[in-house]
């Protein structure tokens, strides 16, 4: 490969000779992979903090496997604050980043792509300034057909500009993409490498990763994500092998899905590059650069968590409604000022005007400050009192109700599923307009008291007034967030023991993975939502499917129908259920068997697909 980055002894030396390496080494140490223990090792054998250094580098360069390391070590240098540019100058420079206002030519501030395969193949790069990446033309999501895309050549490869990928978020989980659960018995025979998969920790948090090697025979799944290296360091970016009957919440495990079309796009080895890419990363940021955000930016090249945004909306909306809120109280406060200030003018003579605009102007302000000016300013402030917020919670329950079974209509979401988010997504509502009313109320009473004693000094009122406004704002944002994490404890279990309580689960099927016997459920007409049929076989194209079901107007039939997503396969958990020739010789049975009649309420499509399945 053309310019490919070399670190060798010289360059180690020269970085090693460096005051602050020399000073700062075991600090380096950690963003580069070691621990303690190696670090003591170091110190007892080499006295010098000079050698201590030089060993140091040497050992990680000995057991770095990647095909970059200028730039790994180029960034866990410059985390621990060390400028390198001249000793790394064997980093080949970059082309001026074309986005509007980014310009970013350090090539330090560069991710680079390189291929899994050996042969350590340049497939892409990305600025970390502004997040645009450059690919081999293999990887644009939107073909450069008439050849005018800008380009950049770098190692010897072509590489253009990747123009923005947009995704739906999906309003059922906060995720880009779809979500698919995943049983964890089966788990290392189902995932595969480049997969991206999340499970929720036991503190409301949904912790993502992506799968880069399957162990089978040992059980061990080799991801890459956000992790601690020990207990009470900083998170960085790591691979590790996990089991996953270790982590807290794998119980419930899912792997996001991103269409077929996305997936096309991001093949494999661009996702595990990404990954690969970002390895020792640190500044981890909860509210930014995150597990889930690693995740879709492996995936599909754009940086960003759901979760977030859904913070993000949150305080804006409380902020926003707060801010309007308090300024009709002070407008509203503000005339009743001036009122008093006009009374206390028309009462005094001409020559008393000059003292009546301080004097009595202060004393209007006081005397309305003490009373209706607190009342104006503090309604102002209450935001988050139980309308606004009750109201808010309710519209936006409702509305993601709406999504979330439209999602299962389409075939996104499993009745278990849909059952267990509804009722997680009610409790929260619940629990987070209570606690935002109440912590909202409780912040403005005690910010407005603190307010006033402040404000004795200044203008009385406005610091009343202040005060509730901002802690009202703290308690609202705290009360919501608080009250969701407690609905979602709550929620959670209450939707899986009713999701129990239906005793069966479906989730969507494609027409080619459908086999003999499998019960089925199609969507069909408002008087008849759901039609269940038992599967004979599958028409050589893949189009239609013979089934076997009971209907109302021609009886228990057996023929050919087309295949019209979304189609839902019945799963049955508890129950057992007999072998799929004697699911389909009972539903034959019924054909020729005139006794047997349809009953809308105590014979229908669905008891007679559970009498062919069940024992």
């Amino acid at each position: 490969m053309e310019d490919q980055e070399i670190l060798d002894n010289e360059t180690i030396l020269r970085v090693a000779q460096k005051q602050k390496v020399r000073e700062s080494w075991p600090e380096l140490a950690l963003y580069l992979g070691f621990n303690n223990e190696d670090c003591l090792n170091i110190q007892k054998s080499f006295p010098r903090r000079r050698e201590q250094a030089r060993q140091m580098l040497a050992n990680w360069r000995v057991k770095f496997n990647g095909a970059n390391p200028l730039e790994t070590l180029a960034k866990a240098l410059q985390a621990v604050d060390i400028e390198v540019a001249n000793e790394l100058g064997t980093l080949q420079r970059i082309p001026p980043c074309t986005t509007l206002n980014c310009g970013n030519s350090d090539p330090v501030k560069f991710r680079r792509y390189f291929s899994q395969d050996g042969k350590s193949q340049l497939l892409g790069i990305c600025c970390t300034t502004c997040g645009q990446e450059w690919l081999q033309d293999r990887f644009l999501f939107h073909p450069d057909t008439d050849k005018t895309r800008p380009r950049i050549r770098l190692y010897g490869v072509v590489l253009k500009k990747q123009l923005k990928v947009t995704m739906d978020t999906n309003p059922a989980f906060m995720v880009k993409g779809s979500r698919k659960k995943i049983d964890l018995d089966n788990a290392l025979d189902i995932l595969e490498v480049g997969d991206h998969i999340t499970w929720q920790r036991p503190y409301i948090i949904w912790h993502h990763a992506i799968v880069s090697g399957v162990d089978k025979e040992n059980g061990l799944l080799k991801v890459i994500h956000w992790n601690n290296v020990s207990r009470g360091s900083s998170p960085q970016i790591m691979e590790e092998d996990i089991s996953l009957g270790d982590q807290s919440g794998a119980n419930e495990l899912y792997q996001i899905e991103y269409g077929e079309e996305m997936t096309k796009a991001n093949p494999i080895e661009l996702v595990i590059a990404r990954a690969k890419s970002r390895l020792g990363n640190t500044g981890y940021k909860a509210l930014g650069d995150n597990c889930e955000a690693l995740g879709t930016y492996c995936k599909i090249g754009v940086m960003e968590s759901c979760q977030t945004m859904w913070v993000y909306n949150k305080v804006k909306t409380i902020v926003t409604e707060t801010l309007v809120n308090v300024v009709k109280g002070v407008v509203k406060g503000g005339c009743v000022v001036a009122k008093e200030y006009v009374k206390a003018g028309s009462k005094a003579s001409l020559q008393q005007v000059g003292s009546v605009s301080v004097e009595e102007g202060l004393k209007a302000v006081g005397k309305v400050g003490g009373a209706e000016l607190f009342e104006r300013l503090c309604k102002g402030t209450d935001v988050v009192g139980a309308g606004v917020v009750i109201v808010f919670e309710g519209v936006v329950c409702v509305w993601e109700l709406k999504e979330y079974y439209q999602k299962r209509e389409k075939g996104g979401l499993s009745m278990s599923e849909f059952v267990k988010t509804a009722t997680q997504r009610v409790v929260e509502a619940l629990c987070g307009a209570g606690l935002a009313v109440s912590l909202g109320l409780a912040g403005q009473a005690g910010g407005a008291a603190l307010g006033a004693a402040a404000g004795t000094f200044i203008i009385p009122g406005i610091g009343t007034a202040i005060g509730g406004f901002i802690v009202s704002i703290v308690g609202g944002v705290v009360g919501s967030f608080g009250g969701r994490a407690i609905g979602s404890l709550i929620g959670a279990p209450i939707g899986r023991c009713l999701a129990r309580q239906i005793g069966t689960d479906d989730s969507a099927v494609r027409i080619e993975e459908l086999l003999p016997g499998d019960q089925i459920v199609s969507y069909g007409n408002l008087l008849h939502p759901r039609h269940h049929a038992i599967v004979v076989s599958r028409t050589q194209d893949q189009s239609k499917v013979r089934v076997v079901h009971s209907t109302y107007g021609k009886g228990v039939v057996e023929e050919e129908v087309d295949f019209i997503e979304p189609v839902y396969k019945v799963i049955y958990h508890e129950q057992k259920c007999v072998p799929p020739e004697k699911v389909i010789e009972r539903a034959r049975s019924k054909i020729v068997d005139d006794a047997y009649t349809y009953s809308l309420v105590w014979n229908n499509c669905k008891h007679f697909a559970q009498w062919c399945k069940l024992k």
